[in-house]
């Protein structure tokens, strides 16, 4: 049962062994947003914690209910993520977010330009407010 506030979540950092609860996870959303073909929420989440590269799980009863991670490449860093149905419009996506943000924004060694991306990650309306209110622009 979803709670009232982001404090009462447990984050931490991805790792292999989560495989099985990211299963979990992209099964919730697939059944509620439908499939789509650009991101593989299990393997972009596993190898980008693999190589070492920033990633975060929300914790609730021992489910992951958001996953997000942070990829770092030349002149753009993309970020990704995915929030449970069931916990969303609850501050949750917020939180990944400005997290990934805040990530993205301390990889930036240099002057030069940088693009931080989300790839077609916008599935439903409330994903694609929440990019809008974060400055974020549809390319």
């Amino acid at each position: 049962m979803p709670i009232s506030s982001t404090r009462d979540i447990q984050w931490r950092k991805i790792s292999a062994s989560d495989q099985n609860v990211l299963e979990v996870l992209d099964t919730a959303c697939r059944q509620a947003d439908g499939d789509e073909p650009v991101s593989n929420l299990i393997g972009d989440a596993i190898s980008n914690a693999e190589a070492n590269f920033p990633t975060l799980c929300g914790l609730a009863d021992d489910n992951i209910i958001a996953a997000g991670w942070v990829k770092p490449g030349l002149q753009r860093i993309d970020l990704g993520g995915r929030v449970h149905p069931d916990w969303r419009r609850l501050g949750v996506g917020e939180h990944l977010l400005t997290w990934s943000e805040e990530q993205a924004l301390g990889m930036i060694q240099s002057h030069d330009p940088v693009k931080i991306i989300i790839t077609n990650e916008a599935l439903t309306p409330g994903a694609h407010l929440l990019y809008i209110r974060h400055g974020y622009q549809q390319l």
